[in-house]
């Protein structure tokens, strides 16, 4: 069943994080997953913002089920530090079936050290000397859907993996979802990968864009994250002007 490894690669690449910061600022991302017309778990984000930086953390919980046996379970958790934009530490877990990984990361200067581990049992996720190796990079990102700027990106940390792995993002155009009830004009995007392919849409409210949705097809599947909850159906409610007009005269110049 092909579609269960392809799933866990788009969930992983779909994921942040954080740390305990003082005083903060805090923003919320509240997805509903649905394979296909199914609905399969959640994925929550949370950004935390203090004059530290910004420390996102992002929670996965997926079962999918198949004549009442759970064929695919997913579990995944993620902590990350950024500051100005830059990642500065990540550390994550995660559970794909039997399937176990744990990723930890630092900057240093212009480079980036990443240690990672796979493994059947949980007591056999320490990292060895061979798991550790440094990126050259000057700034490094994960798939960090939550801020519309990462789509300047060429390449991309996989939070699951560790791997550092080329994409090319495109925008596709403007149309309208349904987001928490509201028509609502959006601008879509797509991420293409080595492992396939995602596509995210963002709309502006109070001149912020705001992630509202994520698509992502396997083989003869689609799997779909919905926008719910928080402030977004108030904001969405309260527009009065079309948030995306003065973003038309860009379309597809990125």
């Amino acid at each position: 069943m092909r579609i269960l490894p392809l799933l866990a690669t788009t969930i992983a690449c779909a994921t942040l994080s954080a740390q305990a910061f003082a005083s903060v600022d805090e923003r919320r991302w509240e997805f509903k997953v649905f394979l296909d017309d199914r609905e399969i778990g959640y994925h929550n984000f949370v950004l935390r913002e203090s004059d530290d930086g910004q420390a996102v953390d992002s929670e996965a919980r997926f079962d999918v089920k198949f004549l009442f046996i759970n064929a695919f379970k997913y579990r995944h958790h993620s902590e990350e530090h950024w500051v100005d934009g830059c990642l500065k530490d990540i550390a994550s877990s995660t559970r794909a079936n039997s399937e176990r990984n744990r990723v930890e990361g630092q900057a240093s200067g212009d480079s980036f050290t990443l240690r990672s581990v796979t493994a059947k049992k949980k007591a056999d996720l320490e990292f060895g000397a061979d798991d550790e190796r440094t990126v050259d990079t000057g700034c490094l990102s994960t798939f960090a859907y939550w801020d519309q700027a990462f789509v300047d990106r060429d390449r991309l940390l996989n939070p699951q993996t560790g791997e550092v792995v080329p994409v090319q993002i495109s925008r596709m155009g403007q149309e309208e979802l349904e987001v928490s009830g509201v028509r609502t004009p959006v601008i879509r995007y797509r991420i293409e990968t080595p492992d396939g392919e995602v596509q995210v849409c963002y709309t502006k409210v109070d001149n912020r864009w705001e992630w509202v949705r994520l698509e992502s097809p396997i083989e003869n599947r689609m799997l779909r994250y919905e926008r719910e909850g928080g402030e977004l159906p108030r904001m969405l409610s309260a527009a009065t002007v079309d948030p995306l007009a003065d973003e038309v005269m860009g379309e597809g110049t990125r």
